[in-house]
């Protein structure tokens, strides 16, 4: 059950998040009604991040409008993101989809 953890994290699959499996449709409607709508800390990793995305009507995640993006770039963390990566103050990322919709 959800509720006996503290947070959830949903990690990157050799899958799209732009594919319509039935898996990935019920984890999308999953992740509104037991994550978002009990606000349940979550972390959302290349596939997680964007199907979370996806799963909101006003979301959705698009190909990287320059193309892939290679190299470091660093993200400041915020305290919940330190406790979850073992008190580190940034972390790098890499990535050929980029999140739009959600404010």
């Amino acid at each position: 059950v959800v509720a006996d953890y503290h947070g959830v994290i949903l990690p990157g699959s050799f899958n799209s998040a732009y594919d319509s499996e039935p898996w990935i449709m019920e984890l999308s409607t999953l992740i509104q009604q037991e994550l978002v709508a009990k606000q349940r800390p979550t972390l959302g990793v290349c596939f997680g991040h964007q199907l979370y995305a996806h799963s909101f009507p006003e979301g959705g995640a698009i190909k990287c409008p320059a193309g892939p993006q290679a190299g470091r770039k660093i993200s400041q963390l915020t305290p919940m993101g330190q406790q979850w990566l073992l008190n580190e103050t940034s972390g790098t990322e890499n990535h050929t989809t980029t999140t739009t919709g959600l404010q």
